[in-house]
């Protein structure tokens, strides 16, 4: 139980500070879809419709994480429900 609350209080920590850091103007936050079209540029396919260039030196892409499963038999049915580590640190109990 201690580990799972000092991992939601982390994480907790770490998602407020980077909330802070997108929200006080330092940094432009675009969603959508992106494809480089040179070196140095980048269109984006924004979700809310129409698209914009983005011309920079440097570019840093957060992209998330999705689980990637394997094709092994059985696999999924040997691992709890949910069958990631978000799943397992938010059980209450085994």
């Amino acid at each position: 139980n201690a580990i799972r609350l000092r991992k939601r209080r982390l994480i907790a920590d770490f998602a407020g500070y980077r909330q802070g850091q997108l929200n006080d103007g330092r940094f432009e936050l675009l969603r959508g879809t992106a494809a480089f079209t040179g070196p140095h540029t980048v269109e984006v396919a924004l979700r809310q419709g129409g698209t914009t260039t983005v011309r920079a030196r440097t570019f840093l892409i957060a992209t998330g994480s999705v689980i990637a499963w394997p094709d092994v038999p059985g696999l999924r049915d040997a691992i709890l429900e949910g069958g990631d580590s978000v799943t397992a640190l938010a059980l209450e109990s085994f």
